[in-house]
């Protein structure tokens, strides 16, 4: 019986993250992002131009001809590692903290590529790093370190 109870648990907290990350989360990005990054890099970027902000991400027209777009924070690449961090530590509040450093890392990269717009010199490989791989590795690499701490200690 004790393990069918720690089994609803999880699925009822992955449950409650799941609605709340398409409920509250998903609509909250979209503010984030226009609100708070559209303003940050609009006010780095030499022209009125440069960046435009429409609902989606928000798209960087970058000195050379060449365009790119910063996508709103703690997407999929949040949600599903969020998720297996409540079924492996349900009682241990990893996937809040999980979900600080995304939003941290989005910071990141909304300066980075602010940085960028004023042309200060690697802040857009920079920029291009953290947003193309950065994320990623976080995604994968914090779940899987915290998983394999977990291991050597039982």
């Amino acid at each position: 019986m004790s393990t069918l109870r720690a089994i609803a648990v999880r699925l009822l907290l992955m449950g409650l993250l799941f609605v709340g990350y398409w409920t509250a989360w998903r609509p909250a990005r979209t503010v984030v992002l226009n609100q708070v990054a559209a303003p940050v890099l609009q006010w780095s970027a030499p022209t009125e131009a440069a960046v435009q902000a429409r609902g989606g991400p928000v798209r960087i027209a970058l000195p050379g001809d060449t365009e790119t777009s910063v996508p709103a924070p703690a997407g999929i690449p949040f949600l599903l590692p969020a998720l297996f961090l409540i079924a492996a530590f349900p009682k241990r509040p990893y996937w809040a903290l999980f979900w600080v450093g995304h939003c941290m890392l989005f910071g990141l990269v909304v300066a980075s590529w602010s940085a960028a717009l004023m042309q200060w010199p690697g802040a857009a490989v920079l920029a291009g790093f953290l947003q193309t791989y950065g994320v990623d590795l976080y995604s994968i690499g914090v779940p899987v370190a915290l998983w394999v701490r977990h291991r050597q200690r039982t």
